[in-house]
């Protein structure tokens, strides 16, 4: 699946969201991260799991992740789960499918966007992002933000696990 399918899918699930809404909990505290700020405005934590199975922080490099560009043209094969800033399952792409979501890494990336934020992930990381949602409808989906969205803060919570990279040709 590429980011357009991942796009669509978000969509179909905003559009369902707008009329049913579930609370569910992030699991672990918020602050068990090391918690940084893209200068998007983007929020971020980042995790790694140790050879004991256990999630420990990693920290993102000052002047960003270098490898990115050896990756861009790649596929990142990623669990995916959106909500809103009360919690609210927008998304969860284990719901929809049993296989990890496939999204193609672009060569650029527009900065408040979630190819941003899916930008800093390798595989074996997980991530919590959190954005301004008026960034996210206006750079990845390119539609105005639903009014629930809006009520519930006017943010969108992006819960990401990578788990593996592929190339294109594969």
């Amino acid at each position: 699946m590429n980011l357009n399918a991942s796009r669509l899918l978000l969509v179909a699930a905003l559009t369902v969201a707008a009329t049913t809404t579930s609370q569910a909990q992030i699991a672990g505290p918020a602050s068990a991260g090391t918690t940084g700020q893209l200068p998007s405005g983007t929020r971020y934590e980042l995790f790694r799991r140790d050879a004991a199975k256990r999630y420990q922080p990693r920290l993102l490099a000052p002047a960003g992740d270098a490898p990115y560009a050896s990756r861009a043209g790649q596929v990142l094969l990623l669990y995916l789960d959106y909500r809103t800033g009360r919690d609210s399952v927008l998304m969860n792409s284990r719901r929809q499918q049993p296989a990890p979501v496939g999204v193609l890494l672009p060569e650029s990336v527009p900065p408040g966007s979630v190819e941003e934020a899916l930008s800093l992930l390798l595989p074996g990381d997980s991530a919590v992002f959190r954005f301004h949602a008026d960034s996210v409808f206006a750079r990845s989906l390119r539609q105005p933000v639903p009014p629930f969205v809006r009520r519930a803060g006017n943010v969108l919570v992006l819960l990401a696990s990578a788990q593996a990279l592929k190339t294109t040709a594969a």
